[in-house]
């Protein structure tokens, strides 16, 4: 099979990989595809993800998606564009995400490769299981056949006949109804986690070890679920397509949709027969981790407590709207947008005065195209909230150079709005690494407008 490695934000300059991924994005439009998003929030199936962008000029960029994509004899690898050889951006993101126990981070070296995204797959599958089993196993309503002499439901009169007609047994036939662990979804749950046993036996171990409510799910439903080894995947892909809607057994909505993708991944091809080149991926979005970073190096004890993605509605009435600023300081009238764009890295070095050059010109005829959308939505969220302060936060590269400070451009009223730099390091070890990016956090936090968005008796002002 064929490898590209590509960056996150990037554009793809080869002509023949343009062609390859525009055929992609359109296949992935269409709905042929298997694409997992590790952070996607509303647990959508197969979600339409845009991971390549043409732009006005006709150039080919890569979003905001970290992962990989398989098409045809083709797999594309994308990483990030802080991350040349050992990837210890990505390392820290997912270390505040995942926990630094969950998976072997410290192997992340040379280049990204499929089994690691299927690796973070299967942390993600126990993650949730986790999290939904400390509600309650997962039951479905379900109709059961029974023969015997205690009816408890609705007799099943053809069956009767042909079951019992003659014998003078005593029983009768007949279809009950109740909540049941034996369901279709659960076995979906256990064919899962046994692939990904049969494909990384190792790493659920470890999983296991670190999980307990994992494991006491797996070995409980192993007991309540006879026979869920013997459906063929396909069959049990099919039976779980529809959602989990029922609002005491929402929280397993995730693990089902990851578990359908993690089946799907490392089962023996269930869609063999489907007759389709779909793409298939496992994708992050850098965006929501960098929104998590932000959230737990660089506002942790914030004033006004919970801070993050809460959503408020504007406009009122019937033009009313929601709106959900990634960060959001009432007592102190300040909203922040956490933004991973490379353009506003680039706005420090935009002149003033129009340049003369073509090639200049057009670079920052793209770096204003391309945060002019972000600006907009960040002055929408200090109407609608009545804030004197908002501005974004976003990663850019130090290579070898200082990081500007945090600067403020005044648009009326005396409102403020902040463009927030965080200089991402190039080190030559992990421990480096992540000295270095403290320093920068802990540098923005003595810094207007931080300082003033966290508690005064907190890390800082004691």
């Amino acid at each position: 099979m064929n490898e590209i490695a590509l960056r996150d934000h990037t554009p793809v300059r080869d002509p023949a990989c343009q062609v390859l991924c525009r055929e992609i994005q359109d296949r992935i439009d269409a709905g042929s595809c298997r694409l997992v998003d590790l952070l996607d929030e509303d647990a959508r199936d197969d979600p339409s993800l845009s991971i390549f962008q043409a732009h006005r000029d006709g150039t080919l960029w890569t979003r905001q998606y970290v992962g990989f994509l398989e098409y045809r004899d083709t797999r594309i690898i994308i990483s990030s564009r802080f991350d040349r050889t050992r990837h210890f951006y990505l390392r820290r993101l997912l270390e505040n995400f995942l926990g630094e126990a969950l998976l072997a981070l410290d192997g992340l070296t040379g280049a990204l490769n499929q089994g690691f995204f299927d690796q973070l797959l299967t942390a993600s599958f126990a993650l949730q299981v986790q999290r939904a089993w400390t509600k309650g196993p997962l039951r479905a309503y379900r109709s059961f056949p029974r023969n015997d002499s205690h009816v408890r439901g609705v007799i099943d009169v053809p069956r009767h006949i042909r079951e019992n007609l003659g014998l003078h047994n005593g029983r009768a036939a007949y279809r009950t109804r109740a909540y049941s662990l034996d369901n279709p979804w659960n076995v979906l749950l256990l064919q899962a986690a046994a692939a990904a046993r049969k494909r990384n036996p190792a790493l659920i171990r470890r999983l296991e070890g670190r999980l307990p409510e994992f494991r006491a799910a797996l070995g409980s439903l192993a007991l309540e679920v006879p026979g869920w080894e013997r459906p063929q995947a396909g069959q049990v892909l099919d039976r779980t397509r529809r959602r989990i809607e029922n609002p005491v057994f929402r929280e397993w909505e995730p693990a089902r949709r990851t578990a359908r993708a993690l089946l799907a991944r490392m089962a023996s091809d269930p869609f063999a027969d489907s007759g389709t080149a779909a793409v298939t991926g496992v994708f992050l979005n850098m965006d929501r981790l960098w929104e998590l970073l932000l959230e737990d190096a660089l506002f942790r004890g914030a004033a006004d407590g919970d801070i993050a993605q809460n959503s408020f509605t504007a406009l009122g009435g019937q033009m009313g709207m929601i709106i959900k600023p990634d960060f959001y300081f009432p007592s102190c009238r300040t909203v922040l947008d956490a933004k991973n764009r490379p353009a506003w890295g680039e706005t420090f070095t935009l002149t003033k005065r129009f340049p003369t050059g073509k090639a200049e010109q057009r670079r920052q005829r793209r770096v204003r195209s391309a945060v002019r959308d972000d600006a907009y939505q960040v002055l929408t969220y200090m109407l609608a909230l009545d804030c004197s302060a908002g501005g974004v936060v976003f990663p850019m590269s130090m290579s070898g150079q200082s990081v500007p400070a945090p600067a403020r451009s005044y648009v009326r009223d005396g409102r403020t709005f902040w463009r927030i730099p965080v200089g991402i390091p190039e080190a030559e070890d992990y421990g480096t690494f992540c000295r270095v990016l403290r320093e920068q956090f802990d540098a923005l936090r003595r810094s207007d407008p931080v300082r003033e968005l966290l508690r005064p008796d907190g890390p800082l002002g004691r």
